[in-house]
């Protein structure tokens, strides 16, 4: 069996587990959703990938310090503007598009190039 097996990646999506987030969400609010699961799951040397049409997203934009403090990395897609988080992360992926449908198609699209940093 061991010969058919891959070695993988380790990651997690932080939207995946429906009771986790009822629970931070009613334990919390909606602003820790994600910083509650980067300060249980997250070590040092990890990286934290965030995803916002807006780059404004309050839920987003606050797992970024609880990543900086624990020593994580943090890369974020994001649209042209990039809010807020262009700045509060280690490196910023600013992609096409002048609303939110084609600012959410351009990785499935191809249009994220080198050069949209």
């Amino acid at each position: 069996m061991s010969g058919h097996l891959q070695r993988g990646i380790r990651a997690i999506s932080l939207a995946s587990n429906s009771a986790l987030l009822t629970a931070i969400l009613n334990d919390q609010g909606p602003g820790s959703i994600f910083a509650q699961q980067v300060m249980g799951y997250g070590k040092a040397g990890d990286v934290l990938i965030r995803l916002s049409t807006s780059g404004s997203s309050r839920n987003i934009v606050a797992p970024g310090s609880t990543a900086k403090a624990m020593g994580l990395a943090t890369l974020t897609l994001t649209g042209p503007n990039g809010g807020l988080l262009k700045g509060l992360c280690d490196i910023a992926i600013r992609g096409p598009g002048s609303n939110a449908g084609e600012i959410q198609d351009a990785p499935r699209a191809g249009r994220f190039r080198p050069g949209w940093t």
